[in-house]
């Protein structure tokens, strides 16, 4: 591809996470439809809510942070295929730091933090089944991490002390 062409592609990609007014504090427009949904690398702070996904395929989330948002959940993914979380932060946050809604699918999340949120559980999922590996949820108003599970579930390396709730429920 020509460098003019890499830079649009750039340039949409960019815009695919711009904000609008619209949105009133919110970082993200929810995506909707059938399509697969990967975030990498990005960040947002002191919003009211963090980033909200929803996706009719699978969501992989990776190297992202959204900590200190007002109003609500740090990341929010609601999926109706599995859904991956690696390497991310979601601290600091009114609601939950990861709300995961899989469905039936599996959710697995790998080196993760959800500490400190003002009103509920740093960990939320609802799947099919659900590995979380090296990963700290500390100092919840709620639980650590809260699971409702249909199939498997495996707690590897964690850490969940200082929470009001259960460390892990």
């Amino acid at each position: 591809a020509s460098d003019e062409q890499q830079r649009t592609s750039a340039r949409k990609k960019i815009d695919l996470f711009t904000p609008a007014p619209e949105c009133m504090g919110a970082a993200i427009v929810p995506f909707k439809g059938d399509r697969q949904v990967v975030m990498s690398s990005l960040q947002i702070g002191d919003f009211r809510e963090g980033f909200d996904l929803e996706s009719g395929g699978t969501t992989t989330v990776t190297g992202s942070t959204a900590n200190g948002n007002s109003d609500d959940d740090g990341i929010e993914v609601d999926a109706t295929g599995n859904v991956t979380i690696t390497d991310s932060e979601a601290s600091g946050n009114y609601d939950e730091g990861f709300d995961l809604d899989a469905g039936s699918a599996s959710v697995t999340v790998t080196d993760s933090t959800a500490n400190d949120s003002e009103t509920d559980d740093g960990f939320e999922v609802d799947a099919g089944s659900l590995t979380v590996t090296n990963s700290t949820a500390n100092n919840n108003d709620d639980e650590g991490f809260q699971s409702f599970v249909s199939g498997n579930t495996l707690y590897d390396r964690v850490t969940a002390i200082g929470n009001l709730g259960d460390g892990i429920d």
